[in-house]
This record gives C-alpha cells, sequence and structure tokens, in this order.
C-alpha cells in the first residue's frame, strides 16, 4: 500500500471535520466537497506526471536527433572514420550523463547501511575465528 492510500482517509476525514466546524457546513456537503477535491488534485497530479513522461521523452528525441545529425556532419566534413568516433563519442556522454544522474538518485545511505547490516555479524564472526588462531592481538 502507498502512502497515499493509507493517509487518504485521514485526511477525507480531518477535511471533512475541519469544513463542518470552521465553514459550517452539512457533514454530506462537506463530504461531497472533499471528495471533489481530491479527485481534482489526483487529476492534477496525473496530468503532472503525463507532462514529465512526455519531456522526458522529448528529451531523449532531441538528444538522439542531434547526435545522429552531428555523426553524419563530421562523417560527410571528415569521412567515416571520424564520423564513427563521433558517434561513439556521443553515445559514452550519454552513457556517462545517465550514469551520473543514476548514482545522484541511488539511495546510497541507505544502501551501504543495509549491506553493513546483513555483512556486519559475519565478518565479525570470520575476524574472530581468524585473530584467534593468527595473531596475537585479541582486537584485530
Amino acid at each position: 500500500m502507498t502512502l497515499g492510500g493509507y493517509m487518504a482517509p485521514f485526511v477525507k476525514k480531518s477535511a471533512t471535520d475541519i469544513l463542518v466546524k470552521v465553514g459550517e457546513c452539512e457533514e454530506q456537503n462537506a463530504r461531497n466537497a472533499v471528495e471533489n477535491g481530491m479527485e481534482t488534485a489526483k487529476g492534477i497530479f496525473y496530468g503532472i506526471g503525463t507532462f514529465f513522461r512526455a519531456l522526458e521523452h522529448s528529451a531523449r528525441v532531441v538528444g538522439s536527433a542531434a547526435t545522429t545529425n552531428a555523426a553524419r556532419y563530421v562523417e560527410h566534413k571528415y569521412g567515416s572514420e571520424a564520423g564513427a568516433a563521433a558517434k561513439d563519442a556521443a553515445a559514452i556522454a550519454g552513457n556517462v550523463g545517465n550514469t551520473a544522474l543514476n548514482i545522484k538518485t541511488l539511495p546510497l545511505p541507505t544502501s551501504i547501511k543495509n549491506t553493513a547490516r546483513i555483512t556486519r555479524p559475519n565478518s565479525y564472526r570470520q575476524r574472530q575465528s581468524h585473530t584467534e588462531s593468527t595473531y596475537e592481538c585479541g582486537y584485530l
């Protein structure tokens, strides 16, 4: 269950109570107003999501067209080997950009914490058995 799905009944109830007490509405009218407002908000968020998906798709199309046309220009001006090199360089630049974006959006601290939480007990046990047999110090 998403957070929005979990919180929706509480928001509906609280907003209805506020409209009844502060706005001096009847409960049925307040409930209808809250339902309409939530339906409107859902439509707005859906529209915003659609807009940004379209924007991302358009950016990909523009980037692909720019890469293709730049490679064609270089190939026409300097030859087929230079055109292939320009196309490869553009692909590398795109991959580096995508990797940077993925690393930026990756929840790295959470991943590190989870990895440490999983490996800590095992590494401690391995270290203890290795320490007792190999080292003279007990803290290594």
